[in-house]
């Protein structure tokens, strides 16, 4: 089963909206601020983060940002 999740602020605004499949987050997670700015993004496989990881202030500018994924060595 598969479907879109997206929860909202008290006031009504979009806090964060994913894909769920089999219980699990896939695809692209966003979260944002009450201003309608994204707060944070991210990737899931399986449930589990992969890739870039981004968090943004209020305004919209970028504070960080870092990679995720498999760390498995041969």
């Amino acid at each position: 089963m598969s479907f879109n999740h997206k929860a909202y602020y008290e006031t009504g605004e979009l806090k964060t909206e994913m894909n769920i499949v089999d219980n699990k987050a896939e695809g692209p997670v966003n979260n944002y601020w009450p201003n309608g700015n994204l707060r944070h993004t991210s990737t899931y496989e399986n449930g589990q983060v992969v890739g870039v990881v981004t968090d943004y202030d209020e305004d919209g500018s970028v504070i960080s940002e870092h990679t995720w994924g498999d760390t498995v060595e041969d």
